[in-house]
C-alpha cells in the first residue's frame, strides 16, 4: 500500500451500512406474511432445514453443519470478490 491512501471508510459507506441494517430490522419486525412466503421458498429450495438444526432462525427454520458451511463459503467468496474489485477501483484512480 502506498503511503498516503486512505485505508477507511467513508462517512457515504458507513452511512449506507447503517441505513441498511436499520432497514434489515425494520423489515424484520414487520415480517408477517412476507416472511411466511419466503419461509416456504426457503424450506422448498432446501436452503432452510427443521431437522439436526445447529443455527436456529426464530419463525423461519434452521441451518445444519452442510448449510453452514455453504453460506460461510459464498459469504468469504463474496468478501474477497469485493475486495478484489474496491482494490482495484483504487489502483485505477491513482494511476
Amino acid at each position: 500500500m502506498s503511503p498516503g491512501r486512505d485505508q477507511g471508510l467513508s462517512n457515504d459507506h458507513i452511512a449506507m451500512m447503517v441505513v441498511g441494517c436499520i432497514a434489515f430490522g425494520v423489515l424484520y419486525a414487520k415480517r408477517g406474511p412476507v416472511l411466511a412466503g419466503a419461509s416456504n421458498w426457503l424450506h422448498d429450495h432446501q436452503l432452510l432445514t427443521d431437522r439436526n438444526a445447529i443455527i436456529t432462525i426464530p419463525h423461519l427454520g434452521g441451518l445444519d453443519l452442510s448449510r453452514i458451511f455453504i453460506l460461510t463459503g459464498t459469504l468469504v467468496l463474496v468478501a474477497v470478490a469485493a475486495r478484489i474489485a474496491v482494490r482495484r477501483r483504487a489502483d485505477a484512480t491513482n494511476d
